[in-house]
């Protein structure tokens, strides 16, 4: 599998997110939990954010 840039993922696709998708919104604390996990990701191991279909 081969990694893709999110402007990859997004690029000439219609993406809808659900009516029963629950609203998320991320403050400064989560961002920051979220980019620290990143940073110590690893170099062989991958960051599971969920599924994008």
């Amino acid at each position: 599998m081969e990694l893709q840039s999110l402007n990859n993922i997004f690029k000439e696709r219609i993406l809808r997110i659900p009516d029963y998708q629950r609203g998320y919104a991320w403050t400064t604390h989560h961002l920051e939990d979220f980019w620290e996990d990143l940073v110590q990701l690893e170099a062989d191991r991958v960051h599971y954010t969920g599924v994008i279909t």
